[in-house]
């Protein structure tokens, strides 16, 4: 009887250091999976605050492009504004150019050729 506890006290003692063994060392690869993550979550993190970073100037850069596409239109609009005065007032200038006589329409021409080259502008 003695044999037979002594044989059960030893079975229980192999299995108890066996289930020891395999829960340190599954605890070791736990640990070393939480490390692995953690590395992973960092490296994570610094590329999102990187992708961050890069957005916030891609979306600096988008204002500006669109404050100076405003300005560029203004400019623009200004600019057909004043063309279109100057060709109505062209248009009532020489309303009447049928009327004129030859050296008059030559004057005419020779101010604007001489604008022209001089780039003299009204």
């Amino acid at each position: 009887m003695d044999k037979i506890y002594t044989g059960i006290i030893v079975v229980l003692v192999i299995i108890i250091i066996s289930l020891s063994t395999y829960m340190l060392i599954k605890s070791g690869i736990y640990k070393n999976m939480i490390n692995e993550l953690q590395t992973e979550n960092k490296s994570l993190i610094t590329r999102l605050s990187s992708a961050e970073s890069y957005i916030d100037i891609q979306n600096l850069k988008i204002s500006e492009h669109s404050k100076n596409m405003e300005k560029a239109e203004e400019i623009y609009t200004l600019k057909i504004k004043s063309i279109n005065e100057k060709y109505s007032a062209l248009e009532k200038k020489y309303k009447n150019i049928s009327l004129l006589q030859c050296n008059e329409v030559l004057k005419i021409i020779d101010n604007n050729q001489r604008r022209y080259i001089y780039g003299y502008t009204d």
